[in-house]
This record gives C-alpha cells, sequence and structure tokens, in this order.
C-alpha cells in the first residue's frame, strides 16, 4: 500500500497521467477507431450513439424554454440528422444560372448543368431548342425519388432567406457519400463550393449577418469567425450593393486560434474578393485600429488616388506622417463561443457529453466578448450577439448584464417584422440557476460556498419590471422543430449613446493579449468605454490576468540584434505572437517592374497602383487591397493589429527574376523553357495570377484572347494544349499574342463591345494563362482544375465515381 502511495510521488512523476488500463496499439486485434464495421454496416460509432441525455431533457423542462406539449416533437427533431443546406453566392457571376438549374431541374441540377456545357453548339436556334427541351424536362427531374425506402423531395429554397439565394433538402449531409443516386448531385456541390459559387452553411446559421444590414461602405468585425461561413456572408452582402467596383468597406475576421485563421484564410480565398482581413487576437481583447487622419472613412479621401503612386518619381510620406485616428466600426458580429447544444442534431456526440455546467462556464467569456465589442462600435452602429445554446444563462442573462453594464448606450432592436417566413420565438424573461449538483437557485442570495465562486449575480434573471425595460422579448430564439433546423439565439443590438464613465475601477480591465500595452485610447468616448464596471466574472478573470502580469515582470526585454529589424517580424519569437510578415507598401526601387507591368499588359490610368502592396522588400508577389484595408495597413505600423492575410495576389514575379541569386530559377513559368516563352518572361518580370483577376480585367487592353466555351474544354482536358487543337479563330487570336502570360476570357461572340449572352455556364469566366511558341495552359492550381474539371468536363471523373460506387455497394 505504501508503495502505492510512492508511486503517486514525485519520485515516478515522469509516468503521471499514464493509464495501465490502456490497450497497446500495437495488439493484433485492435482495430482502428474509423474502421468499418460489417456488422453495423457504418463507419465509427455513431451509428450505435443513443440520442439521449437525461440531465439535457430535465434542464430544459425546469427552465421551460417551450410549452410542455411541444417537447416530443423538439426531442423527435433533435434525435434526427439534420438536413443539408447551402447558400448560393449573391455575388458571383452564376447565381443567376444556378438558381434556375435547381428550381428546374432539383436533385439533376448538375446533370442539366453538364448537358448545357458539353454543348458546342452557339447559334440562336439551338439555344432555343435547348431551352425548349430543358423545359419539358422539368416536371419529371424536379420529382421525388426513393432511396431505400424513403421519399426524398428535391432542393427548395428556404422561405425567409431572400432571392432564393438559400437551398435545403432532407437529404443528410453524410448520405450524399453513402448511396450512389445522389453521387452527381454530390460532386455538384462540391465543384460549386470550391469555385466559390455556392456555401455549404447551416440554415440557423445564415440568420445573424441577415440582420446586420451590411453595406458597401462599412467597416465589420466577426469578433469569433471561424470556420468562416458567416464571414462569406457578410462579405457578399459588402459586395452585392457595389456592382462591379471594389467596395470601400472591408470585413475583419478575427479568431484566437491560429490555426483555424487559416481555415478562415481557405474559406474567404473561395470568394476572391480584396475586401477581407484575417486576425488573430482574443476577441475580449480585440484592440482598437489606428488609421492615418487623412484617410478617414467618413470621407471620399480613403478612396481617392491622391496615395503615393509607385510609379511616380518621388514619394509622397505624408500619410505615414499623419497623426492616427480610431477607425469607426459599422457592424460587429459577436458569434460567441457556447455549448453547443442547438447544434445536438449535427454533432451527435454532444449527446453524452452535455451537463448543465457548460452554460455556467462560458458565462463570463461571452459577456466579456460582449463588452468589448460594445466598447468597439460606433455610436449608430449595430452588432448582433448569436449562440447556438438554448441555455438563456449563455443568451438571455448576457444580453441582460450587457444592457446593464453600458448604462443606457445600447438598446435592443426588435426585428420581429425582418426575414419573413422564420418562424421564432421571443426572448425569455424568467430562468433558474443550477449548480454541478442540480441544485436549483432563483436568486443569487441563495447560493452558498463552495458554489458562490462558481455562480455570479449576473446570471440570475431580472425583474419582471426590468426585463420589460430591457426589452428581452425583442430577442430571436429558433428551436429545431419549428422549420426542421438547428437550435439558435439572436440579439440585435444598437448603440444610440456613448458608454458613460461611472464606477472606475481600481484597475483597468486587463487582457490576456499583448495589444493591451499597444492600445491608445484616441477619444473620449474610447476612454469612457475602457472604464465601465464589470461585473464578478470579468472581476475574476481580471485579478488571474493581473496576477500573469505580474508574473510576467522581472523579465528582461530581449536587447536588440542585427536580426531585429522590419524583416524579422514574421520569424517565431519564444513567448510572443509569431505572426506572419508584414503587408508593406511597394517600394520606390520596384517603379520600373511597375513601368514595364504597365506597358505589357496596357493598363489604363485609372488602374489604382496605390492600393498595392507586397510583403517584402523583394516583393515576389503584389496584392490587392481594398481602400480600407489599406487605410488600416498604413496605420499598423506596429504590429498591434495580429494580421494573418488579406488582400488578393494579382502579380508574381517569374522565377528567374525572382530577386534571390541564392535561389535557382524554375521552369514553372516558362513553357516547356522555350526562348520565345524566356523573351516574354524578360519583358515583363512579373505574370498576372488568377486569384484578382476579375477585378484586373476592366483595366487590361493588351494580351487579352477571346475563347469559346469548347476552347474552355480543351484546357482543361489537357495540360499543355497545342494551338491547334483549339478553334480556328483562338488559334489566330494566339499568333497576335508573343509569348508570355496573358489572359482568356470565355465569350461566345468573342467581340468584346456586345454584352455576353449566357449559352454556357461559363460564360465570362476569365483565367490567367501562358501562351508558348506551340502550346498554351491555364495557370491554375490543382485543386481549381479538378473542381473545374468536375463541372464542365465530368467525363475525366466517371471512372474514378464508378470505383467508389462499386466499393460502396459491396460494403452494403
Amino acid at each position: 500500500v505504501f508503495r502505492s502511495f510512492d508511486n503517486m510521488g514525485r519520485k515516478n512523476r515522469r509516468n503521471k497521467g499514464t493509464n495501465e488500463w490502456r490497450q497497446d496499439s500495437n495488439a493484433p486485434n485492435k482495430k482502428p477507431k474509423n474502421a468499418w464495421d460489417d456488422a453495423k454496416g457504418k463507419r465509427g460509432d455513431y451509428a450505435e450513439l443513443e440520442r439521449v441525455n437525461e440531465k439535457f431533457e430535465a434542464y430544459y423542462k425546469a427552465q421551460q424554454i417551450i410549452p410542455e406539449e411541444e417537447w416530443p416533437l423538439l426531442l423527435q427533431s433533435y434525435r434526427t440528422p439534420l438536413p443539408s443546406t447551402f447558400r448560393i453566392t449573391s455575388f458571383g457571376p452564376f447565381a443567376a444560372h444556378l438558381k434556375k438549374e435547381l428550381l428546374t431541374h432539383g436533385f439533376r441540377a448538375s446533370d442539366a448543368a453538364l448537358a448545357t456545357e458539353t454543348s458546342t453548339s452557339s447559334s440562336s436556334s439551338s439555344s432555343s431548342a435547348s431551352a425548349s427541351s430543358s423545359s419539358s424536362d422539368t416536371s419529371s427531374s424536379t420529382e421525388s425519388f426513393e432511396i431505400n425506402g424513403e421519399k426524398i423531395q428535391p432542393p427548395t429554397p428556404l422561405p425567409w432567406y431572400p432571392d432564393h439565394l438559400a437551398w435545403h433538402t432532407q437529404v443528410p449531409r453524410k448520405a450524399f457519400r453513402e448511396h450512389p443516386e445522389l453521387a452527381s448531385f454530390h460532386r455538384f456541390l462540391v465543384a460549386q463550393n470550391d469555385q466559390g459559387n455556392i456555401t455549404r452553411q447551416e440554415a440557423v446559421s445564415m440568420i445573424p449577418p441577415l440582420f446586420l444590414n451590411i453595406e458597401p461602405h462599412h467597416t465589420v468585425i466577426d469578433m469569433c469567425a471561424a470556420p468562416g461561413s458567416k464571414t462569406t456572408q457578410m462579405l457578399e452582402m459588402l459586395h452585392l450593393g457595389a456592382g462591379k467596383e471594389i467596395p470601400k468597406g472591408v470585413v475583419i475576421a478575427n479568431d484566437a486560434d491560429e490555426k483555424r485563421c487559416y481555415m478562415l484564410v481557405h474559406q474567404t480565398q473561395r470568394l476572391q474578393s480584396p475586401n477581407i482581413m484575417v486576425t488573430n487576437h482574443e476577441a475580449q481583447a480585440f484592440p482598437t485600429i489606428d488609421i492615418p487622419l487623412s484617410s478617414s472613412p467618413s470621407s471620399d479621401s480613403s478612396v481617392s488616388s491622391s496615395s503615393s503612386s509607385p510609379l511616380s518619381s518621388s514619394s509622397d510620406t505624408s500619410a505615414t506622417n499623419a497623426k492616427r485616428n480610431i477607425l469607426s466600426i459599422d457592424r460587429i458580429l459577436c458569434d460567441v463561443p457556447c455549448s453547443g447544444d442547438g447544434t445536438l442534431r449535427k454533432n451527435p456526440d454532444l449527446w453524452r457529453k452535455w451537463h448543465p455546467s457548460f452554460g455556467v462556464s462560458l458565462h463570463k467569456l461571452q459577456l466579456r466578448i460582449a463588452l468589448r465589442a460594445a466598447r468597439l462600435l460606433k455610436v449608430g452602429g449595430r452588432m448582433v450577439y448569436s449562440t447556438c445554446s438554448m441555455n438563456p444563462l449563455e443568451n438571455e442573462s448576457v444580453v441582460m448584464e450587457l444592457l446593464r453594464q453600458t448604462k443606457g448606450a445600447l438598446r435592443l432592436v426588435d426585428v420581429s417584422g425582418e426575414l419573413a417566413g422564420l418562424q421564432r420565438r421571443p426572448g425569455m424573461t424568467k430562468w433558474r440557476v443550477c449548480d454541478r449538483t442540480s441544485t436549483w437557485y432563483d436568486s443569487f442570495d441563495q447560493v452558498q460556498n463552495p458554489f458562490r465562486a462558481k455562480l455570479y449575480a449576473s446570471m440570475f434573471a431580472p425583474t419582471q419590471e426590468e426585463a420589460d425595460a430591457a426589452g428581452l422579448t425583442r430577442c430571436v430564439r429558433v428551436y429545431p422543430h419549428q422549420q426542421d433546423t438547428g437550435g439558435f439565439f439572436i440579439t440585435v443590438i444598437e448603440k444610440v449613446a456613448p458608454i458613460p464613465v461611472d464606477n472606475v475601477p481600481a484597475k483597468a480591465p486587463a487582457e490576456k493579449s499583448q495589444a493591451q500595452a499597444n492600445e491608445v485610447l484616441a477619444n473620449d468616448e474610447e476612454q469612457a468605454d475602457n472604464s465601465v464596471s464589470v461585473p464578478s466574472p470579468v472581476e475574476e478573470a481580471r485579478d488571474e490576468e493581473n496576477e500573469a502580469e505580474d508574473k510576467g515582470k522581472g523579465k528582461e526585454e530581449p536587447k536588440p540584434t542585427e536580426g531585429n529589424n522590419e524583416a524579422d517580424k514574421g520569424k517565431k519569437k519564444r513567448g510572443q505572437w509569431h505572426g506572419e510578415e508584414p503587408f508593406l507598401q511597394v517600394p520606390a526601387t520596384l517603379a520600373p517592374d511597375l513601368a514595364k507591368i504597365k506597358e505589357y499588359f496596357g493598363l489604363g490610368e485609372a488602374f489604382p497602383w496605390h492600393l498595392l502592396m507586397c510583403r517584402s522588400e523583394r516583393a515576389p508577389k503584389l496584392y490587392l487591397v481594398s481602400p480600407r484595408v489599406n487605410d488600416v495597413l498604413l496605420g499598423n505600423k506596429t504590429g498591434k493589429l495580429h494580421l494573418i492575410n488579406t488582400g488578393l495576389r494579382i502579380f508574381q514575379r517569374h522565377d528567374k527574376h525572382d530577386g534571390d541569386p541564392s535561389r535557382k530559377p524554375k521552369r514553372a513559368d516558362q513553357s516547356s523553357g522555350d526562348p520565345a516563352a524566356m523573351e516574354g518572361a524578360d519583358l515583363c518580370p512579373y505574370r498576372i495570377c488568377q486569384d484578382g483577376l476579375k477585378w484586373m480585367l476592366p483595366h487590361i487592353t493588351k494580351r487579352v484572347a477571346y475563347i469559346c466555351h469548347k476552347d474552355l474544354v480543351v484546357l482543361l482536358k489537357e495540360n499543355n494544349p497545342a494551338h491547334f487543337m483549339l478553334t480556328f479563330e483562338t488559334a489566330n487570336a494566339l499568333r497576335e499574342i508573343s509569348s508570355g502570360t496573358m489572359v482568356f476570357v470565355v465569350k461566345e461572340n468573342r467581340d468584346p463591345s456586345v454584352p455576353p449572352r449566357p449559352v454556357h455556364s461559363s460564360e465570362g469566366m476569365v483565367f490567367a494563362a501562358w501562351k508558348g511558341k506551340d502550346a498554351v495552359r491555364l495557370f491554375l492550381s490543382k485543386n481549381e482544375m479538378s473542381s473545374l474539371r468536375n463541372i464542365f468536363v465530368p467525363e475525366m471523373l466517371e471512372k474514378k465515381d464508378a470505383e467508389r460506387i462499386e466499393k460502396q455497394k459491396a460494403r452494403m
């Protein structure tokens, strides 16, 4: 016995945490965790997972979130798989085409679209015949069909989402991969998602951005953005009202997890927008953003071309030396971390994990994030607080305490008249709080030790008079059984006045981010916001942070070395945010190269040279940013804003011109290494990139060739097709263009002055390409080529799909 206790002490510390009962990973009979089980017929453990949690049912019945008679419907809905939903990109070039295909053909939209793509006729007679045949098939193609004896209805638009841009189907997401009948439609969704034409997103997750009423000139912050579906939705709204112009505003997508920030980058890059910034901060410590005083968002100076251009002989540094002011935030989305019990339908593993204490442990973090958002928001701005939880401790109690602490500066907005067709319930005004022992309390006075350290007064329900005055019933609750969705909570908040300076705490709230030391408040409102009193959970968190800060005192600052310069900001330093290389203005030494770019592509005088950025002095890549993003970058000289990524790559140096003599030039930018192509690289040291090409096209007057859909199919099928493999008109056009980087535009009539006619869904697409002496190819990544082949050249994937379907049938 004494030996056992001894083994638990310091002498055996290196074995601490080991589990002697754990099965050996090399055991001969051990199966992989996600191995296929013939007895279950499905992969993994979800097939036998029981969707029952007695604590969940007891907790929410006690809270009376819905009438007693609706409980069977709610539980039945929670225990069924979540329908599949997706959203069409509103400002994308194919929004109208996709809506038409879905309305006309349902699950066979992919087949119908691909049949249209493979047609090579462009005459009006054949087009009308194709249209008539498509309409004749409408009645049969939109009918439901059966899978395993269950009738499946075709996709239908969500009744409350504007312009039929959001769709749902009863088929669960996993069923698309399990049933061969839906393989074509699944391939269609994946390919369109990769191209940024649609976004697969849960229905209730689409609601919060719609209540923000975003306009093209707005500055928007998504405080907890990952994985990014709401961010892309807000980005679409920013572009929707701007037409084909670059909007003035910006969407700042923030997340505390650096790895999830790169997920955000991947998600937002599909939309190819220069108006997105991805940052890495804890939401409760998000810093104020400095911009040059001369570039106030309230004026149009932020979009003028008065900033210095790298092509000019003298560099104007007035923007660099100007005083800074704080960027006004028009809209904020606070979709805070939560217990997530509204997602039980898509996260079945949560059934066995859920516990009432989840809401208690998250309350203080949610309140701190909401308070920080309120401080950042400008007077007259709008913010949305939302969770995917049904727990009032995470919802109404946070909103109520937020209103108390801001002392009349915020008001709840009545949105009952918005989004007609959305079934919803008003916010709760009464609820109770329980501890880990399932003891219920109606007020904080009833709480005894040791639970007074874990439960806070801000968690408890207000009096009925206080709830009525605050308008808590203006909060929105969406339950799964109402419209076959997940569960969600949404509150729309408007800032009507500066947050007053009252009850200044002895210590300013400390944040866990190093941005605290750099933050400088620029006006009285900002000082008022940061001096507001905070409830006990925030005070507790503040004490913990101050203690952590005190522990760090006494450490010497690193002495400057030869490597401590601007170029070393992207290097990882222990204990500091290592981040990414900063975005810099294009140096004046690059003016000769930019002059070659201007001449090579025939860029007009209206080209926004002042919106170009790079990430090093060598400038191997040039990025296009929006006017507001440019202001933020100019004001972020101290690196206070932890920026992960922004802008669109529009130009990239050829390898032989990368400026680094230590690197050997590759042949990636040359077509078969022929001398003519090498000469093209000498004429212009940069090639054009696919990412920002659609924003560049209006400024390009040279090296553009118009191709038909048949040419596009050839370019996708072949890696380096010869000129003679393309149509006669395209081959002749290529003879007039010298070897080097160029642009292809899909346009059947090939006349730039004639508006495009939507004969194919590829009409109007643009591609960066390289023209060699005898061959040509597209500058696309493997993933881009694969998704485009999915859409336009499906026969290349038929063999692969057939093999996958046979394997699935053998397992069933």
